[in-house]
């Protein structure tokens, strides 16, 4: 085992086969390594001399308290999004409302360009993410993934909007400047993106936002009533 600083090494490895450099994927290699410094990690007491590093916090037993309610609080969250989720799945299953071609592109759009930007920030490509899953090339992708996503979603905010319609669910003047000024709080002094709150679209997809947080949170509420 090495362990001292001076030493070399040889470690054999292997790219990943959705690595982004296609003359590397799948293929083995070998890094000559040398060691430079050697640290141990050595784990703290878990002390109320520890616990007072850690916050607010004089005893051990608090910290243990606070890990539990974050963690308790964690979970409520989880199993709320995923009855909300199963709630809107339902009634969305139900549903025979048309699905506007129109809408189902520029969601198709906005999966493709969210998807791309998420594999980029992982060094990784729309193609080596077909590649990995299986998809042939990228029409099968948006016939097999993409397009029933993209037709979920739209049906799923046409049910939504029909629903808020029907329950007389709306969003105030009051209470779209209160979640304007919410944002723009959090965007501190980013000029650029502070102004885009003054744009009347954007003021419209706050306002669509807020109905359907707010149909959603009265879905729940009704089919939860005893």
């Amino acid at each position: 085992m090495v362990s001292k600083a001076g030493e070399e090494f040889d470690l054999k490895l292997k790219f990943p086969e959705d690595y982004h450099a296609e003359n590397l994927a799948g293929q083995d290699v070998v890094f000559t390594v040398k060691l430079h410094k050697v640290n141990e990690l050595k784990l703290p007491e878990l002390n109320d001399e520890f616990a007072a590093k850690c916050g607010p916090f004089t005893e051990m037993k608090e910290v243990k308290a606070d890990i539990k309610r974050e963690l308790t609080a964690q979970k409520e969250r989880e199993a709320d999004e995923k009855f909300k989720d199963a709630l809107v799945g339902e009634l969305t299953e139900k549903s025979k409302a048309a699905l506007p071609e129109l809408l189902v592109e520029d969601q198709l759009r906005s999966i493709e360009r969210d998807l791309t930007q998420n594999l980029m920030y992982s060094g990784l490509s729309l193609d080596s993410y077909l590649k990995t899953q299986g998809f042939k090339d990228k029409e099968e992708w948006v016939k097999k993934e993409a397009r029933p996503a993209a037709e979920k979603r739209v049906k799923a905010g046409l049910v939504l909007a029909e629903l808020s319609k029907e329950l007389k669910i709306d969003a105030s003047r009051d209470e779209i400047q209160e979640q304007i000024n919410f944002f723009k709080q959090q965007y501190g002094k980013d000029k650029k993106m502070l102004e885009q709150f003054d744009n009347p679209n954007v003021h419209r997809d706050i306002a669509n936002r807020m109905i359907t947080d707010k149909t959603v949170a009265k879905l729940v509420e009704l089919n939860t009533k005893k």
